[in-house]
């Protein structure tokens, strides 16, 4: 299964657990949206990351608590038609254990909802919700004591509401109940429970009764697994498809076309170098080449800090440009044109952040290489020549995006630098 299908298989389960924790559709699907739209955006960094489910589930998490925190308190929004659809019966059971789950706190709310309604573990849902065990499972037992609670004992099948297994005085018996109907008791220690158990009429309403909710939730909800996905969400992963193939065939014909360039540029025949800076600094192309050049000043210059990330790890500046700047950005290597990478930054510019990367060589003079999304003719991929008091910069486009390299040397420094730098991107 290829990247794009996972991310397009995990939204039927995000929209059933994002739909317990809001309560209302819209809501639900924005929270989706949301975290679908951030999958895409680092498609091509995701498996850096870990497994893809669950780092859909962490950002989902955490678009949920930064909304609830900024509207201040939970309000419930449960369809009002579904919590009237019966006075009796497991339909009103259902329509009241939704009620109930719209009220719990958010921390119990996003516990109960990855671990009863979409059935993780206890090791993953503490992962994705970056708790220990110990620590989820306390909330789970805070969850479950006060759906017994809001729901009247409606959830239990038998005499008692088994909330005295939920007691203060009793957490370790509720942490292991909790481990046991997770199934996450060794063969021992579930025998030993279960054997107490059975002497124990309060145990057992209890493990039926969340047996019961567990039953209840999964159909308030299940409907959501078979519905059509909006055609909002729809268009965004088809449009990230028709992105894909796009890249695939730029790949495929990429070799022949970088060799062709390279080949004008160590000629230096390629419009811009013939006629040296007919693009000067002002025309669109221009304004990259200044932008580029007034940042080579500032940031370059001799004793200031050029960085804003220092190079420690070079899988790390990737990862922290590529999110900054919402694409895949990769800095290149130029040792073999004598040039070691210092660090990165972010620079502003009217078209979007802007990779700043700064290389020095063994003596100290340094080359600023920038990428950002075009500010150019996204046809016009002539490399072109510009400079500001002795100050060099050389420009072009490829795949939508603008490059430029800038330093206080030649323009056959440049051209060599570019060459490098352009036979590495993808």
């Amino acid at each position: 299964m290829g990247l794009l299908d996972e991310i397009e298989a995990m939204a039927p389960r995000l929209r059933r657990v994002a739909l317990a924790l809001t309560g209302d559709m819209a809501a639900a699907d924005d929270l989706v949206a949301h975290t679908i739209d951030r999958a895409l955006a680092r498609r091509h960094h995701l498996r850096d990351d870990g497994p893809i489910a669950g780092w859909m589930w962490r950002a989902l998490m955490k678009r949920h608590r930064d909304c609830d925190r900024r509207k201040g308190a939970h309000l419930v929004l449960v369809d009002a038609g579904a919590a009237g659809a019966a006075e009796d019966g497991p339909e009103a059971e259902i329509a009241a254990l939704r009620t109930a789950v719209a009220r719990l706190p958010l921390d119990a709310r996003q516990a109960l909802a990855l671990t009863a309604i979409d059935g993780q573990g206890l090791a993953e849902a503490a992962a994705t919700l970056g708790l220990a065990e110990d620590a989820l499972i306390a909330r789970l037992a805070r969850a479950r004591s006060a759906l017994g609670r809001l729901t009247g004992g409606a959830s239990d099948p038998g005499p008692t509401s088994g909330q005295g297994v939920m007691d203060a005085a009793r957490p370790d018996l509720a942490a292991l109940l909790i481990r046991l109907h997770a199934g996450a008791l060794s063969g021992p220690e579930r025998a030993k429970l279960s054997e107490r158990g059975a002497n124990d009429p309060e145990i057992r309403a209890t493990l039926a009764g969340w047996a019961r909710q567990d039953d209840h939730l999964r159909a308030a909800y299940a409907g959501v697994l078979d519905a059509p996905l909006p055609q909002a969400l729809r268009d965004s992963i088809a449009a990230a498809r028709r992105d894909e193939r796009l890249r695939l065939r730029a790949r495929l014909a990429r070799p022949l076309r970088v060799a062709a360039i390279l080949v004008l540029l160590a000629l230096g025949v390629l419009a811009g170098f013939v006629a040296g800076r007919q693009s000067a600094l002002h025309s669109p192309a221009g304004n990259v080449a200044r932008d580029a050049i007034a940042a080579y000043a500032t940031y370059a210059a001799d004793g200031l800090p050029p960085v804003e990330r220092p190079l420690t790890d070079r899988a790390a500046i990737t990862a922290w440009l590529s999110d900054r700047l919402g694409l895949p950005v990769a800095p290149p290597g130029l040792t073999k044109a004598g040039l070691h990478l210092t660090g990165a930054r972010v620079l502003p510019s009217e078209n979007g952040p802007v990779a700043f990367l700064l290389y020095e060589d063994s003596a100290g003079h340094r080359i600023a290489l920038t990428i950002g999304r075009t500010g150019m003719d996204a046809d016009d991929t002539a490399f072109r020549f510009a400079g500001h008091d002795g100050v060099e910069n050389i420009a072009w486009t490829d795949g939508g995006l603008t490059f430029t390299v800038t330093g206080q040397t030649s323009q056959d420094a440049l051209r060599r630098i570019a060459a490098a730098v352009y036979a590495q991107m993808d």
